[in-house]
This record gives structure tokens, sequence and C-alpha cells, in this order.
């Protein structure tokens, strides 16, 4: 009896009955990615064989955000583990340094932009500030990638 089919609406699918791509966790991963690295919404679309207006949706779920913010969190620890190891080392000829740039050190050790990492983790507001800052400026996502790649002392 064709009158007792109903199509099934499915909360996290295509609305089709069909499961959505974002309900598998590795395509989450890879759509995160692609906006923490500062792909368009063109290059998403054609990367994931999906509408640009479907890119725009993707960026919004929760579970995008989610993985996103966690990719965010980790490079900035990452930077900022990194900046805390050059300044370590060029404090080992802390002689060698003016009374301004070390004065300059001690102020943000003690108050200014370098966070704490007592927990492991970069603060909320600095991870909404990056992103905020990907988002808005795809070119600083490569910059901050290339600064990541750089080998230490090089």
């Amino acid at each position: 009896m064709a009158d007792d089919y109903l199509p099934v609406k499915n909360p996290h699918g295509t609305g089709d009955g069909r499961p959505g791509k974002l309900n598998d966790p590795e395509t989450v991963k890879a759509v995160a990615e692609c906006f923490v690295r500062g792909a368009t919404r063109e290059e998403m679309a054609e990367i994931f064989s999906i509408a640009k207006s479907t890119v725009t949706l993707w960026r919004r779920d929760p579970r995008v955000k989610a993985v996103a913010h966690k990719l965010i969190e980790d490079r900035v620890v990452r930077v900022t583990s990194r900046v805390d190891s050059e300044i370590e080392q060029r404090l080992a000829n802390a002689g060698e340094m003016t009374t301004k740039e070390l004065l300059d050190i001690r102020k943000e050790y003690l108050g200014g932009q370098l966070r704490t990492q007592t927990e492991g983790q970069a603060d909320a507001d600095t991870i909404n500030e990056a992103m905020n800052a990907i988002e808005s400026d795809p070119e600083f996502a490569i910059e901050l990638g290339e600064l990541l790649d750089k080998p230490r002392g090089g």
C-alpha cells in the first residue's frame, strides 16, 4: 500500500532519510581542518562535492565548531610553547639584552598577552580570537601554518 509509506525525516541527515555526511566523525574532522586552514567556501564545496550553501551550514554545525575549536586551541598552545621556548633561549644571554627588552619580557609574563598554561590549554578568549581572525582573513591561517612548520631556531 503506497498510502502506508511516509518519508522519515532524519534530524541528523539530509531530510530524506539518508544520513548526512557530518554523521561521519572523519568528515567532521576534515571539514574543521579545511576551515581552520583557511579554505574558501568554493574550495570546500569542491573538496567535499557539495554546494557552497552547504559549506556555510557545515561551518556553523556544532560538531564542526567543536573540532575546529580544539584544532585552534592546539595550535595556540603550540605557538605559545614555541614563543616561550625562544624567550627562554634568549634569556640565557640576558646580559646582552637591553633593559627595555628585559622589562618588556617581564611585563608580558606578569600580565600581558602571553597566556598561562596551568592546565595545558589556551583560554577561550584566545581561541575565539584566533577563530575570528582565521574566518575573516584566510591568509592569516596560511601564515600561521607556515610559522608552525618552520623549524625551531630557523
